[in-house]
């Protein structure tokens, strides 16, 4: 027995309903491919077959085959049936895998094509709808692997490198189409740097796949948004879940967030992909709130503000105080001539500061004799009293 079995490893690179810049053939390996004859009206078609059929009617195609490699290479060409990924991604078939789709509606001119390096060629196809197919979206795949690798260990390990990269190749039948996505939950997880990922899973329970424009952000409580919105395009498939991550840096000054979700999707069910005319929808749909923790620097601002809250509070408690004692304790005498307020404020125990604060004297703080002025008690020194009835109102 072997010491290590053989293994194939096969890479998948879906030309899926993204923005039409990732228009190229697909090259892992060298070996791609790409539509022979994009629609003038329709971009997307750069990169994916897009049909309409009725009910067995067909259509004729081509897919261009690219050998992006310096040396002559054998290339599979089949049709496959679509898969749905782990995360609800488009995926295609294996090539043992039985076809009962669009796989079994597509039949190609050549199943085998070979090209010399940095050489193309169109394959030919035809694509028919059975009778009876059920209104709505149907998908496969046309599957492109290069043949020509050696099929002995590229080395010691035992293991056969086999690329494939393939092709989305999308049906609509006419009938009743519907169009609906709905946000099925926001979850939200900390990462070991300090960051957020916030990861929404939107359903699509509608029979058409939906090109769904997702954005995500943080909101406080007071309506700030925190950071920059995160998002994109992306394709959510028919009667399917799909769910992405998008990292959110953690809020400077942290508190209580919500993670907001906003999809919007073109829901004129008349439209097909790539087409964008009609009318738009957007659901929206807030996580559970979270606190995320301030960051070092702002929990040093935080304690600063609050020692600086506290000594104020301090300072008005104490000096509400000094205003009750002052009331309940303070007493209105006149001024005898030749007194100043420093000699007041020795004669009364206190300080001059606070009897021209309490009295509300202007510099340069001269007294006049006759002059009413509120102080404290002192019983060393009691000069004369002024009778009640002739007492102001203290200020």
């Amino acid at each position: 027995m072997k010491k290590f079995s053989s293994l194939t490893v096969l890479v998948f690179t879906m030309l899926l309903l993204v923005v039409p810049a990732v228009v190229s053939a697909a090259e892992y390996g060298g070996v791609g491919g790409r539509p022979a004859y994009p629609r003038a009206d329709n971009s997307r078609t750069k990169s994916i077959f897009i049909f309409q059929l009725k009910d067995g009617q067909t259509a004729t195609d081509g897919v261009r085959i690219y050998n992006n490699t310096a040396k002559q290479q054998t290339i599979s060409v089949y049709a496959v049936d679509s898969a749905l990924s782990s995360g609800g991604g488009f995926a295609c078939r294996q090539a043992a895998d039985p076809r009962e789709d669009v796989g079994s509606w597509l039949k190609l001119q050549a199943n085998t094509v070979t090209l010399p390096a940095n050489g193309s060629k169109v394959v030919p196809f035809t694509i028919t709808a059975p009778a009876r197919a059920d209104a709505g979206e149907h998908d496969g795949c046309i599957a492109l692997q290069a043949r020509s690798a050696s099929n002995t260990p590229s080395d010691r390990s035992g293991v056969v490198l086999s690329f494939r990269s393939a092709i989305r190749v999308v049906v609509t039948v006419p009938g009743k189409i519907v169009k609906k996505l709905t946000l099925a939950t926001v979850a939200v997880s900390k990462l070991k740097d300090g960051s957020y990922t916030i990861a929404p899973t939107v359903r699509n329970d509608g029979n058409v796949s939906l090109d769904t424009d997702v954005r995500v952000e943080l909101v406080s409580f007071t309506g700030l948004h925190a950071g920059k919105r995160s998002g994109g395009t992306y394709p959510v498939l028919s009667r399917s879940q799909a769910t992405w991550n998008f990292e959110a840096k953690s809020p400077f000054w942290g508190g209580w967030y919500r993670a907001q979700v906003r999809a919007t999707y073109n829901s004129n069910p008349t439209t097909t992909l790539g087409m964008d005319k009609g009318s738009s929808q957007s659901v929206r749909l807030a996580s559970a709130v979270f606190f995320v923790p301030p960051s070092s620097t702002a929990s040093f601002i935080y304690v600063a503000i609050l020692l600086v809250l506290l000594a104020a509070a301090i300072l008005i408690v104490k000096k509400q105080r000094d205003i009750r004692h002052i009331r309940k304790h303070w007493e209105v005498f006149e001024v005898e001539n030749g007194v100043t307020v420093t000699s007041l404020a020795k004669q009364h125990h206190t300080s001059w500061r606070k009897i021209v604060r309490v009295n509300k004297l202007k510099p340069p703080y001269n007294l006049k004799a006759g002059q009413k002025l509120s102080l404290p008690p002192n019983k060393a020194f009691v000069p004369a009293p002024v009778p009640k009835s002739a007492r102001n109102t203290r200020k």
